[in-house]
């Protein structure tokens, strides 16, 4: 049985990608503060934790163990994300408060499992030292003492209370230099992964990959497209 997971969207943006395989964006991790949509706009450059003496055991700065009860208000402890690409898709479809969250008038069905050995198999023919990882959001408290500091880790966590409704399934692209990763064009050309714009387009040529990617796309009113 195939795993899919689903992908709310404007039907305009895109019509071309369920049609024809053409385009499919994975956004800039640190495009996602920039979102004109103020209830899933998020800053995923870093990950933000805020802790009072009463939850901190131990608080050690360059090897110096610090008295927590020193602390007065709140400690903020900010965790920088390993830069990637990602797409942020939804374990839940045709879910009408998500598509009024993600001002949506289109739900599509996508087989990840596909997609990723697709993108991976791509990938690995520019840089074998490419990783496409897909999996669940973990939704952390902003003060749980258990923090996460593997940067590349964190691309998959988010806030408890303010995300948890999305209920997310992300699939994230690194690359070996992160912002300095540089990757050969067709024509022998480099640029720069991170470069001017904000996200990188994926196409499906294989009509047979297209047809078995998209297992359906069903708009807000119930109808298939």
């Amino acid at each position: 049985m195939s795993n899919t997971k689903f992908l709310y969207c404007k039907y305009d943006n895109l019509k071309g990608f369920i049609h024809h395989g053409k385009y499919l964006r994975f956004y800039d991790i640190n495009y996602y503060k920039d979102l004109e949509n103020a209830l899933i706009k998020d800053d995923e450059s870093n990950k933000r934790y805020f802790h009072t003496s009463d939850n901190i055991d131990l608080l050690q700065v360059n090897e110096i163990k610090i008295n927590p009860n020193i602390i007065k208000g709140e400690l903020e402890i900010s965790i920088p994300t390993r830069r990637s690409h990602a797409l942020c898709l939804c374990n839940i479809g045709k879910n009408d408060t998500l598509f009024e969250r993600f001002d949506a008038d289109l739900c599509i069905e996508i087989n990840v499992d596909l997609l990723i050995e697709i993108l991976r198999s791509y990938f690995q023919n520019i840089d074998e030292k490419i990783e496409v990882i897909g999996k669940n959001v973990d939704y952390f408290k902003i003060n749980e003492k258990e923090m996460e500091l593997d940067n590349k880790k964190i691309v998959f966590k988010k806030n408890y209370e303010d995300f948890h409704v999305e209920n997310e399934y992300r699939i994230a692209i690194f690359y070996p230099y992160d912002s300095n990763t540089m990757l050969k064009t067709s024509d022998n050309n480099y640029i720069k992964v991170f470069g001017g714009n904000n996200y990188i387009e994926i196409c499906l040529t294989n009509k047979s990959d297209i047809k078995k990617v998209i297992v359906k796309s069903t708009r807000k009113d119930g109808i298939l497209v």
